[in-house]
C-alpha cells in the first residue's frame, strides 16, 4: 500500500480548501499539514528549505506524493484532478478555460453536494452524507 500523500497550507480554507475538495470528493486518503501560529518556525525555518531541494518553486499550498513535490494552488489542482482521475484527457482544457475553481460546485441536488471529512488516525478520509 503507497503512503497517502500530503497537502501542506495554512490553517484555513483558503486555496487549499479547493485541493482538499478534490482528495475528499475521490475518497483519497491525505494528511492535511496545516501551518497556523507555527508558521515562522515550522514553514519558513523547517519545512520550506526542506522542500526547496525537491521543488524550487515552493509555496503554499503543495502537494507531496512519493518523490512528486507539486506547489502553486492551480498546479496542484491540475496535478490531483489527473492523479484521482477526476480531469479526463477529453475534457482537460475546456475544463480548465473556464477555472479550476469551477469544477469544484455542485448543486444542491448532487449526491456530492455534501462532503464530510474525518480523521482516521493521522490521515483524513472523506464520505459523502
Amino acid at each position: 500500500m503507497t503512503e497517502p500523500c500530503t497537502l501542506g497550507y495554512h490553517k484555513i480554507r483558503g486555496l487549499g480548501a479547493p485541493c482538499r475538495m478534490l482528495l475528499c470528493f475521490s475518497g483519497e486518503p491525505f494528511y492535511n499539514k496545516a501551518y497556523a501560529g507555527d508558521l515562522k518556525e515550522e514553514w519558513f525555518a523547517k519545512d520550506k528549505p526542506a522542500l526547496v531541494a525537491r521543488n524550487s518553486y515552493i509555496n503554499l499550498p503543495y502537494v507531496i506524493d512519493g518523490d512528486t513535490v507539486v506547489t502553486q494552488s492551480n498546479s496542484v489542482l491540475l496535478y490531483l484532478g489527473r492523479k484521482l482521475a477526476i480531469d479526463k484527457d477529453a475534457d482537460f482544457f475546456a475544463n480548465h478555460q473556464a477555472g479550476c475553481a469551477t469544477l469544484f460546485l455542485s448543486p444542491a441536488s448532487s449526491p456530492h453536494s455534501r462532503l464530510t471529512c474525518r480523521r482516521l488516525t493521522s490521515a483524513w478520509t472523506c464520505a459523502t452524507t
